[in-house]
């Protein structure tokens, strides 16, 4: 049986295409008729230049700066789990992404919630707040949008809470970075939109949710500005 040969033949003429997809990556693709037909496609990074370039470089120092300060502020108030809350769980390794499930600290206490949006802001005095896919230091969230779950019994957690039971509805809140005590170690199991939890995360959130004092007076720590003898301590960590 014979074989068939195909021979693909472009339109006689250059074609050029770009595409940016995020302002991450530039594709071009060149065809070019002639004797010896070639298909040159090129991957190139679309850098930011100038004043884009200085706000990015702006934004990642402040986040390493701001990072520096949580580390220093939950140390100062004693707060246990010092080595997980830290960083919480979020690095260049593991990103925090949407969908994430995380143990997050507001006037309510200690909740589970997962991520339905993160939000960052650029660097510079005019720097904007913008949506983002991940982050790798939680210092660079701007605000958080998440669900909240709250504890039924055992490891497992329900959506519907005391703040929302009336209208039978699930909870939604905006909360900024420093509400975000850490991500869970595994995603939880998922069944008629209740969650449970890992053996090991239930141990992580009972020992935070029984020092909610300390929590809340790192969160103070760490919003604290000007000149004193805790701002001081914390700008020395920064050095």
């Amino acid at each position: 049986m014979g074989v068939v040969q195909r021979n693909f033949d472009p339109p006689p003429f250059f074609y050029a295409a770009s595409i940016h997809c995020g302002g991450c990556i530039s594709v071009s693709c060149e065809y070019l008729q002639g004797p010896d037909l070639d298909r040159i496609c090129s991957y190139e990074p679309a850098l930011a230049t100038g004043n884009a370039a200085n706000a990015a470089a702006v934004a990642i120092w402040t986040a390493k700066k701001a990072l520096t300060r949580r580390k220093t502020a939950f140390k100062m108030a004693k707060v246990p789990c010092l080595a997980i809350i830290g960083e919480a769980r979020i690095s260049l390794v593991r990103n925090l992404l949407i969908g994430d499930f995380c143990i997050i600290f507001t006037a309510s206490g200690v909740r589970i919630r997962q991520i339905i949006a993160l939000y960052s802001k650029g660097g510079g005095k005019n720097g904007k707040h913008a949506a983002i896919p991940n982050v790798s230091n939680v210092a660079a969230i701007s605000y958080v949008g998440v669900q909240v779950f709250q504890w039924m019994h055992h490891q497992i957690f329900r959506p519907v809470t005391f703040s929302t039971i009336s209208f039978g509805t699930k909870h939604y809140q905006l909360l900024p970075s420093k509400s975000l005590l850490c991500r869970l170690s595994s995603s939880p199991q998922v069944k008629n939109d209740s969650i449970k939890i890992h053996a090991d995360d239930l141990w992580i959130f009972d020992t935070l949710d029984n020092n909610v004092k300390t929590i809340e007076a790192a969160v103070k720590l760490f919003s604290k500005r000007g000149k004193g003898k805790v701002a001081e301590a914390i700008s020395e960590d920064e050095e």
